[in-house]
């Protein structure tokens, strides 16, 4: 791409959205049985147990991370109106009442720290769903926030 043309953004959304090599394939959802009847559903896999620790990265790896620590890319999420607008409210908010003005606070900063925060104790991840994975890593947080509470009171 040359510095004159536009940035296609719908392209790279699409383009971010497609599958890669690695992926794994999508399995069937029925099966058609061999008599030509109704398909029947496919019996549906457990999901595998999640480990606590995180998996062995190559040095190769470590490195990109670390280089893409530095570095800032484009990601779009869909958020919801309601999150939309809790979010510009925190910011601002935060913005506000800075003690140090050395950098902006933004929804962006925000979005940044909740995904930092989740990738560090991704072990807290659990579920099948949006719902089922926000149900059990708010439970895990309240559990640490009220033992933690505790512990401060017996002191």
């Amino acid at each position: 791409m040359t510095q004159n043309q536009p940035l296609d953004y719908q392209a790279l959304v699409v383009a971010s959205a497609a599958p890669r090599e690695s992926d794994p394939a999508p399995a069937a959802h029925a099966q058609a049985p061999s008599g030509g009847g109704p398909a029947t559903p496919a019996p549906e896999k457990s999901p595998p147990a999640r480990e606590s620790a995180r998996p062995k990265r190559s040095p190769a790896a470590r490195k990109a991370i670390a280089a893409g620590k530095r570095t800032k890319s484009l990601k779009y999420v869909q958020l919801r109106e309601d999150q939309v607008i809790e979010l510009d409210l925190l910011a601002r908010e935060l913005q506000a009442g800075r003690t140090t003005k050395t950098e902006r606070l933004t929804a962006n900063t925000i979005i940044r720290v909740a995904i930092d925060t989740a990738l560090a104790h991704q072990h807290l991840l659990v579920g099948d769903t949006e719902a089922e994975l926000l149900d059990n890593y708010r439970r895990a947080l309240d559990t640490a926030l009220d033992a933690e509470s505790r512990k401060d009171q017996e002191s």
